[in-house]
């Protein structure tokens, strides 16, 4: 069903290896998710992944009292 639904993109997406953002065709730079969303009926939902999150408590100073809950 997903298959079905999904548009397809193909060829070379030009993406900064730094920031994630891509080349459009009129030259310009557009954030990663933002491109996506244009090109496809893909929705996107943010969260943390299991190592982001510990990484993000460890620089705010706080302890990882979830590990095992992730």
């Amino acid at each position: 069903m997903a298959i079905a639904n999904a548009r397809a993109m193909k060829g070379y997406v030009s993406i900064c290896a730094q920031c994630r953002r891509v080349r459009t065709a009129e030259d310009e730079w557009e954030g990663l998710e933002a491109w996506i969303a244009s090109h496809s009926q893909a929705q996107f939902s943010h969260s943390l992944c299991p190592s982001c999150y510990r990484a993000a408590l460890a620089a705010a100073g706080l302890p990882d009292d979830r590990g095992a809950e992730l």
